[in-house]
């Protein structure tokens, strides 16, 4: 952004973990979180973190980082904490913010593992991991409050300890609801998203076109939206037998395109790689 580098660290001191946003360039450091309140019940891969640029400011998602730890978890549905949101920070407050002052307005909560985020005609979709169950694709809008934990097409993991393996679905009325366009049961591990490559976006001209990668399906999705409505209209997997994790970008955060090829990173156990893909043909 303007020439500068940030960055999102995870942060250990004494007793707290807590995460950072640091300007790389400048060796700043604008934001500390507070401190988790379970150093045992983290999972730093739920942190989120991802990132579009929208007129003049920056959107970033903040997942509330728990592993099985209720505490954390209920830190979504806390305005007084930044986990489990998705902030909002002007462009000038990120570039002109001095050290620990970096001004930032709560845009959304109640989120889980929001890792993908990307606008399109001014909407806001995001991919976000739910528990065992319950992956969701959301359309982000200011004050909305996505549910976690209170409310969840998955349900509690049955293969820890103590777990029950029961609904988190919440019968009451919940302030500011705004329930998933889409959502996956089984999960199938969402992490990033992304706009369709002009060859595949002028193949379904009356839609809006999405994809996004998998972890656990080893596969990349295409979501058609319809652009009245915005519900989904249609999902088509295709499957590429590596776990998917991020796009490619630009500078401004957007996904890079060579023509309609596109580039994403698969990982594995000794076996990351870079993989170059293009759509060739068509229905």
């Amino acid at each position: 952004i303007d020439k500068n580098d940030f960055a999102i660290v995870s942060n250990k001191k004494e007793d707290c973990i807590f995460f950072s946003i640091i300007n790389l360039t400048s060796s700043k450091i604008l934001l500390d979180s507070e401190c988790l309140p379970d150093n045992k019940g983290i999972d730093l891969n739920g942190v989120g973190g991802a990132v579009i640029i929208l007129d003049e400011n920056i959107y970033l998602s903040v997942g509330a980082p728990e592993n099985q730890s209720e505490k954390i978890r209920n830190l979504a549905q806390l305005k007084s904490s930044i986990f489990g949101k998705i902030i909002k920070i002007s462009k000038k407050n990120l570039l002109n913010s001095k050290e620990h002052d970096l001004k930032y307005s709560i845009f959304s909560y109640g989120h889980r593992n929001p890792q993908g985020m990307v606008e399109v005609n001014n909407n806001i979709f995001s991919t976000e991991h739910g528990p065992m169950g319950g992956d969701e694709i959301n359309l982000i809008q200011a004050n909305k409050n996505y549910g976690w934990p209170l409310k969840s097409y998955g349900v509690r993991y049955i293969f820890f300890k103590g777990d029950t393996g029961k609904s988190f679905k919440y019968n009451k009325k919940i302030d500011n609801y705004k329930g998933p366009i889409y959502s996956f049961v089984p999960s199938v591990a969402v992490s990033s998203l992304s706009e369709c490559p002009k060859n595949l976006k002028n193949y379904y001209p009356e839609n809006i076109c999405l994809m996004f990668l998998t972890l656990r399906a080893k596969s990349l999705f295409v979501v058609l939206i319809n652009e009245e409505n915005l519900s989904v209209q249609n999902i088509q997997q295709i499957f590429i037998g590596e776990r998917l994790r991020h796009f490619a970008v630009n500078s401004k955060i957007k996904t890079f395109f060579d023509d309609n090829s596109f580039f994403i990173s698969a990982d594995g156990q000794g076996n990351a790689k870079i993989l170059k893909l293009t759509f060739l043909n068509f229905r």
